[in-house]
């Protein structure tokens, strides 16, 4: 595979894309991660279908009259102290999880919604997964989103995530300087092991070490902290396994496709057992090494396996292994 060019950002950006447009690669219009799953997506990677939504189409959420003075206010300053700082971004966001929604704008959106089913709601604001800092798990995602309604509340969640506190204070600019959000609209994944894959080992550094985090179902359990990711170290070259740090996972969150929501389930695991197979870990090292090689620098790549397919969910530079070499 080789990496094409970006598409010309002369041309006219319709509000709604899907990754296989050409519009898709405009970073100004969708933001690094969303671009980026679209030259994966036309490089023939196992990337879910999904459709993207610019930073242009959101923006209505954010000209009511309180966000535009607070915005104004911040704009020209540098980022107060944490309790000032917190009553802006509390009032922010308020405001937006209540703001008027475009009406032709998801007019488009419920119609994609209806040709995916169930999706999965993320972020893709300008600033996040660049080559100098990720912002990696500051912003929102929503799973499970099925209706016209949660399309809507998981919209604005996400656009309102770019000024959570959490977000303001991880980029410690004025607030202006956060950009804007796009959306992305991915068809959900009914997962029975997801992670993430990291081409170098984020720790040491090794170029010729790989390491796959892995869990049972999807990946909110060890995001919400209630499950620890299992680990394996592998060599590059052999897909041996170096190491393997095992956890015995107490609960599975999946996707239950017939309701259509995320459920929780208890699990009775008496003994630590691998979330994935070691063909699982030579088809993940493969996919890895190449979608690096086609990107060009090390990766962070989130993945989910379903009962049939390896599918690569996100796909983000390795900040600290590129910290000066850009």
């Amino acid at each position: 595979m080789s990496r094409s060019d970006n598409c010309s950002a002369a041309i006219t950006v319709p509000p709604v894309v899907s990754l296989s447009d050409k519009e898709a690669c405009l970073v100004d219009h969708f933001g690094a991660k969303g671009s980026r799953l679209a030259q994966l997506y036309q490089a023939g990677f196992p990337v879910p279908p999904a459709f993207l939504v610019s930073v242009d189409a959101l923006s209505p959420l954010l000209i009511g009259k309180r966000i535009r003075e607070v915005l104004q206010t911040l704009g020209t300053q540098t980022i107060p102290a944490e309790k000032a700082l917190r009553i802006h971004s509390e009032m922010l966001v308020d405001e937006i999880l209540v703001a008027p929604f475009p009406t032709e704008l998801l007019s488009l959106m419920s119609s994609r919604l209806n040709e995916l089913g169930c999706i999965a709601v993320r972020s893709s604001a300008l600033r996040e997964d660049g080559f100098q800092r990720s912002g990696a798990g500051q912003y929102e995602t929503v799973l499970g989103v099925s209706c016209e309604q949660d399309l809507v509340i998981a919209s604005r969640r996400i656009v309102a995530s770019q000024y959570s506190l959490n977000v303001l204070q991880y980029w410690g600019e004025p607030i202006f300087l956060n950009g804007g959000m796009a959306v992305i609209l991915q068809k959900m994944v009914p997962a029975i092991a997801s992670g993430v894959i990291f081409t170098r080992d984020p720790v040491t550094q090794k170029e010729d070490i790989l390491v796959i985090e892995a869990c049972f179902g999807l990946g909110t359990s060890v995001v919400q902290g209630r499950s620890i990711a299992q680990r394996t170290y592998i060599k590059r070259n052999t897909c041996e396994i170096v190491s393997q740090e095992l956890r015995m996972q107490t609960q599975k969150d999946y996707f239950d496709e017939i309701r259509g929501t995320v459920i929780i389930q208890e699990l009775n695991n008496k003994e630590s057992t691998p979330a994935i197979s070691h063909s699982d870990i030579i088809s993940l090292v493969e996919m890895a090494c190449e979608a690096e090689n086609y990107i060009g620098v090390p990766l962070d790549i989130e993945w989910a396996i379903d009962q049939n397919e390896l599918y690569l969910l996100q796909a983000r530079p390795i900040t600290g292994i590129l910290e000066g070499k850009i």
